[in-house]
Parts: structure tokens; sequence; C-alpha cells
């Protein structure tokens, strides 16, 4: 049977939080931008004066919805492990999916869009790989520490080069 850690039992409340989240964001009846529809709109015209015209309310609207799914893939690679993180990107594509379709039956102001699900499922690829990333650099770097105090401790008491025997210092 496999042990419950505390990184498990918080990555479960952090997911947890984060689901209920997700799901009025997700389930709003209106667009949660609406009620900063005209300051988007103002920092778009901005955006335009000071000649950066690749800034639109698409990509905007885009890069939001990579970020709102960046938690989906870190909570649920973490949960399931690194060498699943495959599986949280899948589950991923499900949730959007669902998503979407909900929106689309159920709600008459927001709408239903593939753009959508395949930026959701941008973010948790990205957010499943950031934690892959992060987790193999701190096992390797665990790795290393340890390695280094063994070889320390391995290395006690033989000759150095110059003859001397090292010692290492005690606890007391």
């Amino acid at each position: 049977m496999r042990q419950t850690t505390p990184r498990v039992v918080l990555a479960s409340a952090g997911f947890a939080v984060y689901l209920i989240a997700l799901a009025f964001i997700a389930f709003w009846p209106i667009p949660v931008d609406r009620p900063v529809d005209g300051r988007i709109s103002e920092f778009i015209a901005w955006a335009h004066s000071i000649g950066m015209d690749a800034i639109t309310y698409a990509r905007i609207e885009w890069t939001a919805n990579v970020v709102l799914f960046l938690p989906l893939g870190v909570f649920l690679t973490v949960l399931l492990g690194s060498r699943r993180w495959w599986m949280s990107v899948v589950i991923g594509i499900l949730v959007s999916s669902l998503i979407e379709l909900g929106q689309g039956i159920f709600l008459a102001d927001r709408t239903a869009s593939g753009w959508d699900v395949l930026a959701n499922s941008t973010g948790t690829l990205i957010g499943a790989l950031l934690t892959v990333a992060t987790t193999a650099t701190i096992i390797e770097t665990r790795s290393r520490s340890r390695n280094r105090s063994g070889d320390l401790s391995a290395r006690a008491g033989q000759p150095t080069p110059g003859g001397s025997t090292r010692r290492t210092a005690t606890r007391r």
C-alpha cells in the first residue's frame, strides 16, 4: 500500500482549491472578462499607440487560457508522478473539452471554442513539462549532494596526495 506523503496531501488540497476556482471561471454565466472589457480595450489601444501591434484581444485571451491551465498540468503531474506526465495532458484535453462542451450547451452568453481547448491543453502540457523538469532538477541536486557527502566520508582516513591522512570532524 502506498503511503501518503505531506507533498501529496498539500498537492491534493491545492488541486481541490484550483478545481473549484476553475469551475467558477469556466461556468460563470457571462464571460469572466466582461467586467474589465473596457480596460482590456484601452490597454490594447495604448499598446498599438506605442507600436506594439502584436498585442490583440485574441492573443490576450489565448495567453490567459494557457496560464489558467498551467496549474492543472502541475497538480496532475505531481499527483500522478513524473513518469505519467502524459496522462496529465490527456486529462487536461478531456477537462477542457468537457468545459467547452458545457459552455456551448448550457451557457447562452458563452462561446465554445476549439481554440480554447488547444490553448488550455497547451497550458496543461507546459505545466506538466515544467513539473517534470523541476522534479528532475531536484532529484539530480539531491543525488549530487548525497554523492558528495558520501565521497567525503569514504575518503576519511585515506592518505592524501601529499602523504598526510585525511581527518573528518567528529560531532560531539
